[in-house]
Order: C-alpha cells, then structure tokens, then sequence
C-alpha cells in the first residue's frame, strides 16, 4: 500500500510539475545563470582543458565566473560532452528534464521519512511545501545544481551514509558547513579517545569520493584548484544581499576576506557546540546551519535559501527525539 500511494503521489506531481517548469524555465540556451559556465567547464574538461586554471591572477575579491565547486558536475557535464551533448543547447535538453526529476525526488525522500514514523498527513504537507514553494521552483527552473546536491544530502542524512554526503559535496560543496555537525552528531564510543577515531573514521569516508573527483585536477594545477575553491571564501560581498536591500553585518561594516566571515563561522561554531552537547538532533542542526549561512553569509543568492527551505519541515521529524 506504502509503495502504491508514492506511485500515485509521484505521477500526480510529475504531471504538475511538468506544467510548472517551463513557465519558470529560461527558454533557449540564452540563459546568465551558473548552469551556462558549469556547463562550459564539463565542455572544457572533455576537451584538455583545466577550467580551474581561470583563476590565475585574480585579486580573489571579483566574480569572474571561476570554477568554485568540487569538480563532480563537471564530470558528469564532461562525460555529456563526450556522449553528443556537445554544445549547451543540446545540454539543456537532457539536463532540465533531469532537474524536474531531481526535484520530485527530494520531495519523495522527504515523504518517506515522514511515512517511516507513521506521520503521513505530515509527511504530505512537507513534501508539498518543498516542492511548490518560490524557492525551489525558481531553482528547479533555473537548472542551477543545488538540488542535486540538496537530494544526495538527504539521502545521506536518511541512511547515514558518509560516501552520499561526499557525493554531495563532490557536486556542491554548500553541505560543507553540515560535516561538523554530522561528524559530532554521529560519533560513537565511550569515552573521548573513541569518539575521536569515530570522528576521524568518519571524516575519511565523506571526503574519499569529492578527493578522488579532485584529485587529477590538484596533480595538474595544485595551486589554482586550491584557489579556486577558497574563492567563495574570499569574494567580495554583492548579488541578492544588494538587490534586497538586506545587507549582511559584514558587508555594513565593510569588513573583507576571513574578518567578513567570522560572525558567520562564530555562529556555526555555537551550533556545533549544541551538536557536540547533542542538544540537537541532525535534522535540526542542518536547518539551523543553513540558516545562519543565509542569513550571515557575505553573498546571499536565491539558490542558498533553497537548502534552509529543504530542511525547514525535517525538522518536525525530531520533536520527540530532541
């Protein structure tokens, strides 16, 4: 019955969403968003080139559409390439149809955690409230990748399963901020010495897999892989923070580099503090995360309010435990 009731539910919401996505979908390929240049660095990996390399000689302040992420999509984008989806027209053609499924997917998942405490009214509303609210359309309909990595982070938190959190972050490494507290959160033994190896355990599966993807990339250009990955550190603040008018405490005091993050880093490090208390469940703790990211962070785009979305409603699934 479990099974013949997220059938239909699945059926019913691919049909609406199939109505829905391209009224918020870019038509065509002229489209300004982050999918465009991820796709060119997967099309430059497939033709030799190092798309990391852009980064050299930048004054590590000003977006120049540098290669910040784990290279995990641009593989997959590369392979693309490799397969006949050799220009981003063509692409698009196989990615947004993707994106859609993608999206139905972390609204299942969500579900069918709410279905495995009995929760199914609750589980409905959740599931319905990632799907159909601004945040998420907008980014499903955008093509951007955070869903993606939004979905192997969930499926990671739901099995607890360190290699689909590195798959995740493989894909975007926003779930950066979460290793901490899941590595806290999910540490066993009985006194500190075994709590540490479990962390250190840990700590290994989930970095294995985004190492392995970044590995020819560090043997070939060590330095501008490391660079361009710290750039999100590193950039000046702007985008949506701008345009909403609601500027980040670092941005009013005009602080830059790592002085710009520390009010953000300080309060993920309180959060931590709780999860090492275990005053927080996973759940619960990942949403505050994300939030304090949101809302803390020097640059603040549409796409990273999509990850506090997606854990909003998960946190009900701790009200007993916690």
């Amino acid at each position: 019955m479990r099974y013949i009731f997220l059938s239909v539910f699945a059926v019913l919401n691919l049909f609406l969403l199939l109505e829905i996505a391209p009224r918020v979908t870019p038509q065509g390929t002229d489209i300004r968003n982050d999918i465009r240049y991820i796709y060119q660095d997967g099309h430059d990996i497939a033709n030799g080139i190092n798309p990391y390399q852009k980064i050299h000689g930048s004054n590590m302040r000003e977006n120049q559409k540098y290669s910040t992420y784990f290279p995990g999509f641009f593989l997959f984008a590369a392979a693309t390439v490799r397969l006949g989806f050799d220009d981003l027209g063509k692409f698009l053609e196989l990615w947004r149809p993707l994106s859609i499924l993608i999206h139905l997917s972390v609204g299942l998942i969500i579900l069918m955690l709410f279905m495995d405490k009995g929760w199914l009214v609750a589980g409905i509303f959740s599931s319905l409230f990632y799907l159909y609210n601004r945040f998420t359309l907008s980014v499903m309909g955008s093509g951007q990748i955070d869903l993606l990595a939004i979905l192997f982070l969930i499926l990671a938190l739901r099995k607890g399963n360190p290699y689909w959190f590195g798959v995740s972050l493989a894909v975007k490494q926003v779930a950066i901020f979460v290793v901490p507290l899941y590595l806290l959160v999910s540490r066993t033994g009985e006194n500190f010495k075994e709590q540490l190896l479990s962390i250190f355990k840990l700590g290994l599966k989930v970095a294995v897999i985004p190492v392995l993807c970044s590995l020819p990339f560090i043997v070939h250009d060590a330095k501008a892989f490391i660079m361009s990955i710290l750039f999100s550190a590193t950039r000046s603040a702007g985008g949506l923070a701008t345009r909403l008018r609601a500027k980040s405490v670092d941005h009013i005091m005009e602080w830059e580099g790592l002085l710009a993050r520390l009010p953000m880093l300080a309060m993920m490090g309180l959060v931590a503090y709780l999860c090492y208390q275990r005053k927080l469940g996973l759940y619960s703790s990942t949403f505050i995360i994300f939030w304090v990211f949101v809302c803390f962070n020097s640059v603040l785009l549409t796409q990273y309010i999509v990850w506090g979305v997606a854990f909003l409603p998960l946190v009900l699934l701790e009200k007993r435990e916690v």
